[in-house]
């Protein structure tokens, strides 16, 4: 990565090379991206989809917002990094968790007494191909994305 960045002057995502680290190791022992449904059932995806958090610039501010790169086990290493790179700079149209504006909907959620949350939170957890639609298969954090220094 240094060498390639003294070369090109382009720096690499260091995030983008441990997502088709994971994204292959897993891909390669789809039973680490199994869901669980019900008591004694598991759902294993064959499409290995990472979650990762990107910082995207919101109302003059940095926030950091979710984003799932789909299939990254069959993914280069430079198509993720170029994903992630445009993830980045995606211009945020809507309103973001953290940030002012918050969709009406979670405000209504919120409100809600607290049994029929839970029920809600409850479908949410059980649904394993609702789960991997909204959070992916595989998370990683990534440290260092947000600030000036390494992770």
């Amino acid at each position: 990565m240094h060498s390639y960045k003294e070369k090109t002057g382009e720096t690499l995502s260091f995030t983008g090379w441990m997502i088709k680290c994971i994204g292959q190791a897993v891909g390669e022992d789809k039973q680490m991206q199994a869901y669980r449904k019900g008591r004694n059932t598991f759902v294993i995806f064959d499409d290995v989809d990472v979650s990762v958090v990107v910082g995207r610039e919101v109302g003059g501010q940095k926030l950091p917002v979710p984003y799932i790169v789909r299939k990254a086990s069959e993914k280069s290493f430079r198509e993720i990094h170029d994903e992630i790179r445009a993830a980045q700079a995606q211009k945020v149209t809507g309103p973001v968790l953290g940030s002012e504006g918050m969709p009406r909907i979670l405000n209504v959620f919120r409100s809600l007494p607290s049994a029929l949350r839970k029920i809600g939170w409850w479908k949410f957890r059980r649904d394993p191909f609702l789960k991997k639609q909204v959070m992916g298969t595989v998370g990683v954090t990534s440290i260092g994305m947000f600030g000036n220094f390494g992770g």
